[in-house]
């Protein structure tokens, strides 16, 4: 039951890697700035995620939370818009995974890095938990 709850918690948060962090930072208009970047104006809340280390110079990510599982789709499908603009071309975002989600994914990309280094004559990607291959488009 806890489980399900965190899930249904999870499907309406976004997790953005690669924002600036300063001492006196508007979080909300960083992430907004970058969400119009995409097209996207929805309602929301963020916050940083984890500890903020004295000296380190690691950048933390920011936790989006929005009104549903929906807006979240929506953002996802345009997120290969932000490696275009110059500005946040070092921002990426992704969906907010549980720690078992994290670790099946990242064998997932590890299986799809490895297929496109074997079999470069094919298009390969990450569709329902399996890594899938195609023919390349010719055009």
């Amino acid at each position: 039951m806890k489980s399900v709850a965190g899930e249904e918690d999870r499907s309406k948060n976004l997790i953005v890697f690669g924002l600036k962090e300063d001492e006196e930072e508007q979080l909300p208009a960083l992430v907004t700035a970058v969400l119009e970047e995409i097209g996207e104006k929805p309602h929301f809340e963020a916050t940083r995620v984890g500890w903020k280390r004295p000296g380190s110079a690691a950048i933390r990510p920011v936790k989006i939370t929005v009104p549903s599982s929906t807006a979240v789709h929506q953002i996802l499908m345009k997120t290969g818009i932000l490696r275009l603009v110059e500005s946040h071309k070092d921002v990426w975002i992704c969906a907010d995974r549980s720690s078992e989600e994290q670790a099946t994914r990242k064998h997932l990309v590890t299986d799809l890095k490895k297929k496109r280094a074997e079999q470069a004559h094919l298009d390969h990607y990450i569709r329902y938990g399996k890594v899938c291959s195609r023919d390349k488009k010719t055009s």
